[in-house]
């Protein structure tokens, strides 16, 4: 703040504010107010693209080789990351659980099961260097996945995509 000295007419000196004073204050609050509105406006936006990607969801597992829906997996984002739980078995035996898994998941039951992981953001609904498990043999892929409207491809792969199995997962309306 700027100040200016001004004598009185009884010879006391004070002190007045100068008018440029006011307007640097005000310039000062417009600009403060001005970065806030933007910053939150940018963060609500990260945070809405996150949660809008569309491999976020309900996806039914289809057997690439029988052709049989074989489970409901829910897709999510946890700390940037995408992850895939089964919330529900469809395909018999219902209470199957993962007998040639080779880690801490061995002998456990597949409804509940973390079979997808560690997935980053490559674009709007691709994502891929993360892993997938096959229950049904116990063995971790690398996986990349892409989404096309109402179906999700599901890459899982050892060393190079170009030899993999892929699988076509379709969405389930919540």
């Amino acid at each position: 703040m700027r100040m200016k000295r001004v004598e009185s007419s009884s010879s006391v000196w004070c002190y007045e504010r100068g008018s440029e004073g006011n307007e640097m204050n005000e310039m000062n609050r417009q600009t403060y107010w001005q970065v806030l509105v933007l910053g939150v406006c940018w963060m609500g936006s990260v945070g809405f693209a996150q949660t809008s990607d569309p491999a976020i969801g309900l996806w039914k597992t289809i057997d690439d080789e029988t052709k049989e829906a074989t489970s409901i997996v829910r897709v999510q984002l946890v700390q940037g990351r995408l992850e895939g739980h089964v919330v529900q078995v469809l395909a018999e035996p219902k209470d199957a659980i993962c007998e040639r898994c080779t880690d801490e998941r061995k002998n456990k039951p597949v409804l509940g099961m973390k079979i997808m992981s560690g997935l980053t953001l490559k674009k709007t609904g691709e994502w891929g260097g993360g892993d997938i498990l096959d229950p049904d043999n116990g063995k971790t892929y690398r996986v990349h996945l892409a989404v096309h409207g109402d179906r999700m491809v599901v890459r899982g792969y050892i060393g190079v995509p170009l030899f993999g199995r892929e699988q076509i997962w379709l969405r389930v309306a919540n």
